[in-house]
């Protein structure tokens, strides 16, 4: 019977350490890549969050300014500014809150109704007709409007953030004229 014992072979210490080591360093590799999987999906939905929000704004924005008319924008005015190469053409700078008129044709007669934006301390951009107004989307860290009178046109900059990712849009719209 102790012949049997002597002569079976087994794993060595050594050997059975080396095996414990290499097995943790594949469980750790498989770890590692699963946690930056995770990370990167997680980056990706927030970007889209961001992104998502910025479109819904953007959408509404510029079909409300499409008919919008001429010299009807308001807002709180941040920077006038003359170009130069035409003294003649000025760009308003309104800054987290814009309003205007839009007028639209329903049964054969147009009807005149001021639109509001308006961004909140809270990231959140809200709008309506009259106040109190609705909330339109959140994430939103500035809305830029750059008004060319010359040109009547609008250039809508919007801003959005969330959770340390950040993208930007922008559009530029004709006005109307009446």
């Amino acid at each position: 019977m102790f012949s049997l014992i002597k002569n079976e072979k087994g794993f060595s210490y050594a050997e059975i350490l080396v095996a414990v080591v290499i097995l943790g360093l594949v469980f750790n590799s498989a770890f590692f890549i699963y946690e930056r999987g995770i990370a990167w999906w997680n980056q990706g939905d927030k970007e889209i969050e961001v992104q998502q929000s910025l479109r819904i704004v953007m959408d509404r924005l510029t079909k409300d300014l499409r008919m919008a008319t001429i010299n009807s924008l308001e807002g709180n005015l941040v920077e006038e500014e003359i170009i130069e190469e035409d003294p003649d053409k000025v760009k308003l700078h309104f800054k987290d809150y814009i309003s205007f008129t839009v007028k639209t044709k329903v049964n054969n007669s147009i009807i005149s109704e001021k639109r509001y934006y308006e961004k909140t301390s809270a990231n959140r951009l809200l709008t309506g007709k009259v106040h109190p107004l609705q909330p339109l989307a959140e994430n939103i860290f500035e809305l830029y409007v750059i008004y060319d009178k010359h040109a009547n046109v609008v250039t809508v900059n919007l801003s959005g953030t969330y959770d340390g990712v950040s993208s930007n849009l922008e559009s530029r719209t004709y006005l109307r004229v009446e």
